[in-house]
């Protein structure tokens, strides 16, 4: 490599070199030159701008190049550690982790099975079945007089799992030729136990000739009818 002369560092020329006084040419740190050096104090300042306090703007430009700056940063971090979750992310020695689902309304479930203590556990949808009226009900409101009360209505269910129940009661109207199904008051909510269910209406009112519909629908299940006569 070739070495720089005393002129290619200093930028001065031999004979302003030779001029100046202590220094010999190699000695090119004694030469100075225009300006000021902040760190060591050598020269003198034009002015006193750069003592003087930042404006606002001044700090506004400073705090938004930092942040592009660290935006830059994050950015290249990103990309050198690669997508999350990736082949690579495996350690050695681990079996791979198995998928996960989400359930509607639930928590992310693995693909293995799940106890009822898991946190985890898909939610179970209750399933009511086996709806009947009870003997001493359908032998009081198949007797056309006296005119059977309302709470006599006694049916039995099952519930494959504890859930709350809505129970509504109907009666058929025929209009002008037209049937219809009008709901009566007479619905209720019940606490359903897992197992079987035996309830009543709670109404003293009475129920006159005609057909009836009995519904029960488990909350986010499926509803269940059955049909009855009275008179």
């Amino acid at each position: 490599m070739k070495p720089l002369n005393s002129k290619e560092l200093s930028g001065c020329t031999p004979a302003e070199e030779a001029a100046s006084s202590g220094c010999s040419a190699p000695e090119l740190i004694c030469l100075a030159g225009k300006g000021y050096d902040g760190p060591s104090g050598v020269g003198t300042p034009n002015g006193i701008a750069a003592f003087q306090p930042l404006t606002e703007e001044a700090k506004k430009t400073i705090e938004e190049q930092k942040r592009k700056e660290k935006l830059e940063e994050e950015k290249s971090k990103s990309k050198n550690e690669g997508p999350a979750g990736g082949e690579g992310s495996k350690e050695p020695g681990k079996p791979a982790s198995q998928p996960s689902t989400t359930v509607s309304g639930g928590a992310p479930t693995t693909g293995g099975a799940t106890s009822l203590g898991s946190p985890d556990l898909v939610p179970i949808v209750p399933v009511l079945s086996a709806l009947t009226l009870t003997r001493n009900a359908t032998a009081a409101l198949s007797r056309a007089a006296p005119r059977p009360k309302v709470s006599r209505v006694a049916f039995a269910f099952t519930l494959n799992v504890a859930a709350r129940v809505h129970v509504t009661l109907a009666k058929l109207l025929v209009t002008h030729g037209r049937h219809r199904w009008q709901t009566l008051p007479y619905s209720l909510t019940i606490g359903g136990a897992r197992g079987r269910n035996r309830r009543r209406l709670a109404s003293l009112h009475t129920l006159t000739p005609g057909r009836y519909r009995l519904t029960l629908a488990p909350v986010h299940g499926t509803a269940r009818r059955l049909t009855f006569k009275v008179g």
